[in-house]
């Protein structure tokens, strides 16, 4: 089969399964945004001007320790909900003549876009909101600050490298699942 057929395959599945995939997506949204969001404030120098900036600093990574736990169950369930609602279309696609690695490939391209949407939204809504979450934090504690904008590079890198792990895991934990289960299987599965 042509390579372009799973590419068009995925991005189709993508949008038959968009009442499945909405939320699944909106929580992978809401997760890049949150941890890049405290990675942000952590990575941020403003806190040297606060007494008690350890205390502070502390907090937030305790934070993006917290989200970034968080994030991975909850990526992890929603995905294994998703998995769980689409394998009898990936026992049709076997029984119509796919092979396993076949679907692997369909799966790649689908947690490569979603990847990609979670990242760039997430990202993009993050760097929007981070310097309004910095000025909220601030003005908690008593703090003055500048009005300069800088985006976090430090979180940004962190955030990425996370959520590729992530997605990582997840497309591992998928192909396991397909290729462990037999076309019967998928088929009787609801």
């Amino acid at each position: 089969m042509h390579k372009g057929f799973y590419y068009k395959l995925a991005f189709t599945n993508l949008g038959k399964n968009r009442k499945f995939y909405l939320p699944y997506m909106l929580s992978c949204i809401l997760m890049v945004m949150l941890h890049f969001i405290l990675c942000s404030l952590s990575y941020t120098d403003t806190w040297q001007t606060i007494p008690e900036n350890a205390i502070v600093y502390t907090i937030l990574n305790l934070g993006c320790y917290v989200v970034e736990i968080f994030a991975l169950i909850l990526l992890f369930y929603t995905n294994g909900f998703l998995m769980k609602r689409r394998k009898r279309e990936f026992g049709l696609y076997n029984v119509l003549g796919m092979e396993k690695r076949h679907i692997g490939r369909v799966l790649f391209w689908e947690t490569f876009f979603a990847f990609s949407a979670s990242i760039l939204v997430g990202l993009g809504l993050g760097i929007l909101l981070s310097k309004l979450a910095e000025l909220g934090l601030l003005r908690m504690v008593g703090a003055a600050t500048d009005m300069v904008y800088r985006v976090s590079v430090g979180g940004l890198l962190l955030t990425l490298g996370l959520y590729a792990g992530i997605f990582l895991l997840i497309l591992i934990s998928s192909l396991v699942r397909v290729s462990r289960s037999t076309a019967v299987q998928l088929m009787r599965s609801q």
